[in-house]
């Protein structure tokens, strides 16, 4: 009777440490996701720079129509200027006639792509 007795409270206590361990290792792990996704959401903040240098930035045409006709540009990190660019534009885009040409050039200030707005035309 003794025995049956010490095997349940070894095994209430085992289940207890069990328990504890399987908190302690979802905790761990949901902090580690938190921190990965705090990191890729804000790579300026993490250190991750966008550029190091000028030429590191460049213009890129982010609406279909080109900024002689309406459109916009922007400074964007060079090699990532798909990510920005204009996509799924038509053939022959419907454009206002309206010079909206404003970037000038791009420099690197602070890590990253920033423009340089000159004065329209």
């Amino acid at each position: 009777m003794k025995k049956k007795a010490v095997r349940r409270e070894r095994n209430k206590t085992g289940s207890k440490k069990n328990l504890s361990l399987v908190l302690t290792i979802t905790f761990i792990i949901m902090v580690l996701i938190i921190i990965f996704f705090v990191i890729t959401s804000f790579p300026e903040k993490s250190g991750l720079a966008e550029c190091n240098v000028n030429s590191d930035c460049m213009i890129v045409q982010t609406t279909c129509c080109p900024c002689e006709m309406g459109g916009v540009e922007k400074c964007v990190p060079r090699g990532q200027e798909k990510i920005y660019r204009a996509k799924d534009c038509p053939e022959h885009p419907v454009c206002i006639a309206l010079y909206n040409c404003e970037v000038k050039s791009c420099i690197c200030s602070a890590g990253e792509c920033t423009e340089i707005i000159g004065e329209k035309s």
